[in-house]
């Protein structure tokens, strides 16, 4: 990829990638982890100009944060990746509980009838897709949960997502070295 800029301009281009954390929700206009980074090194080191581009947006997982370096216009000698919680909150809705007792773990008719139309149907995956991740930008509902809880997702699934996150920072990771 070409950038605009060159690596010896004097300054350097720190870019934040990540979620609502990384963007400093609910304080994004005027705090995050970028600009405190700034701020500091800034202060460490009289004169050090410093440009910040945060990336990072609410609801983002590294699927998106990954697709967003695509648009840099300046190669970043600082890159910062915080980010973690949507690879799993995006997808699971926050009402989801599994069942406690093995008979209720069944899937009923229609659950079956869901499952099977988001398996042959693209649309229907990536509407269901979408609104789980869209779901996640929002405040948490208002829900009392017991002491003892029940898992959001069955044991098999957590292997699988964390390998899509590892997966995906490691693409990130190696990116950047490429830089």
């Amino acid at each position: 990829k070409q950038f605009s800029d060159e690596p010896t301009d004097g300054g350097i281009d720190l870019v934040v990638l990540g979620e609502s954390s990384a963007e400093g929700v609910p304080f994004q206009n005027w705090l995050s982890i970028g600009a405190i980074i700034k701020w500091q090194l800034e202060k460490a080191i009289p004169g050090l100009v410093i440009r910040l581009k945060i990336l990072a947006r609410s609801g983002d997982t590294l699927e998106k944060q990954h697709q967003a370096l695509a648009g840099l216009k300046r190669r970043p000698e600082l890159l910062i990746v915080y980010c973690g919680h949507n690879e799993f909150s995006s997808r699971f809705f926050a009402f989801s509980d599994l069942p406690h007792y093995f008979l209720d773990q069944r899937p009923s008719g229609w659950d079956r009838f869901v499952n099977k139309a988001e398996r042959l149907s693209p649309l229907c995956g990536l509407i269901r897709e979408s609104a789980d991740q869209c779901r996640i930008a929002l405040p948490p509902p208002s829900i009392t949960r017991g002491l003892v809880d029940v898992p959001v997702f069955a044991p098999g699934e957590s292997p699988r997502l964390l390998m899509d996150f590892r997966r995906r920072l490691e693409e990130i990771v190696s990116y950047a070295r490429r830089l």
